[in-house]
């Protein structure tokens, strides 16, 4: 069961440049026999019609690859482009505007702590004061410390998660730069072949129908 599902897979999935390349054809056959009479004709309009769609494969390709690689499309530079040179044949228009103290508040951050003491106060008064300051200190002291370590926890995870995203979009990467380098099959490459064919049979129909019987060509 194993076997026949790899065998269809193959058959079907993995092959689909093969049968996308065949429909081509068929359908350039297809439409040239029903649409002309002569076989010289047949050769003409088939060649036209792989040509069109040899150049809507290829268009359709370099636009998937700009797309995996994040780059924008012809029109977009264009549109970019049009928006560009209109801002720079108008004139700027100034910008004014008022800035009011109001809602302003100022902050100061005091560090460190003071202690005031009278001469009227005991020694023992002096003592409690300055454990109250002590402990105070000590609590600020906790606090921040926490502070930090709960920051450097998140940056961690923050640092944590930008390798695992970065080491994801380094492999991403390297597969749509392999399969551009070592040449894969990709949909421009079936539409060179339409073109190719199609700019073959446009050019020689004439000395290809010479070929062949004038009983075939009826």
């Amino acid at each position: 069961m194993v076997q026949w599902k790899r065998l269809r897979q193959i058959l079907t999935l993995d092959a689909w440049p093969a049968w996308l390349l065949t429909g081509g054809l068929c359908c350039a056959w297809l439409i040239s026999y029903s649409t002309a009479k002569h076989l010289t004709d047949q050769v003409l309009y088939a060649g036209t019609f792989l040509q069109a769609i040899g150049l809507g494969a290829v268009a359709l390709g370099i636009h998937d690859l700009q797309k995996a690689f994040g780059k924008p499309s012809l029109a977009a530079h264009m549109v970019n482009w049009l928006h560009n040179l209109k801002a720079s044949l108008s004139k700027p228009v100034p910008v004014r505007g008022t800035l009011t103290a109001e809602n302003m508040c100022v902050e100061v951050n005091i560090e460190g702590a003071a202690l005031t003491s009278t001469s009227e106060a005991t020694i023992e008064d002096r003592v409690k004061a300055l454990e109250k300051a002590l402990a105070d200190l000590r609590k600020e002291h906790n606090e921040q410390v926490g502070e930090i370590r709960t920051n450097i926890s998140r940056v961690e995870g923050l640092v944590s998660a930008e390798s695992v995203d970065r080491k994801k979009g380094d492999v991403e990467l390297l597969e749509k730069i392999e399969v551009v380098a070592v040449g894969g099959v990709r949909l421009e490459a079936i539409g060179v072949v339409w073109l190719f064919l199609g700019v073959l049979l446009t050019c020689i129909p004439r000395v290809i129908a010479s070929f062949v019987p004038v009983q075939f060509s009826m």
